[in-house]
């Protein structure tokens, strides 16, 4: 998940003009791999795995929901940053005349 947020954000960011689309595109991207990951995870943790994310005797903990939410805003964060750099760099070239 952690990789998925820092390879797609700061593109997204950077290549979309619009910074509400580019915010859209990483919700769309984060909720489909948070998705998959949830699935895994929660099947790893009823099939009985010893290594699995999730205590045996309790659901989902609040750290597994503290981790998703900081990656969650990490990523949009970075998405900001993009579309500032990509901002930055538009007004540090030369303009034509």
């Amino acid at each position: 998940m952690i990789v998925i947020a820092a390879l797609v954000a700061l593109p997204l960011g950077w290549f979309l003009l619009q910074r509400v689309a580019a915010y859209l595109a990483f919700v769309a991207v984060y909720a489909y791999f948070f998705t998959f990951q949830s699935v895994y995870l929660t099947t790893a943790w009823v099939r009985g795995n010893p290594e699995a994310a999730f205590p045996a005797d309790g659901g989902p903990s609040l750290s597994y929901l503290g981790v998703t939410l900081a990656v969650y805003v990490v990523g949009l964060a970075m998405v900001t940053v993009g579309h500032e750099l990509r901002k930055r760099r538009r007004s540090s070239l030369p303009q034509a005349v």
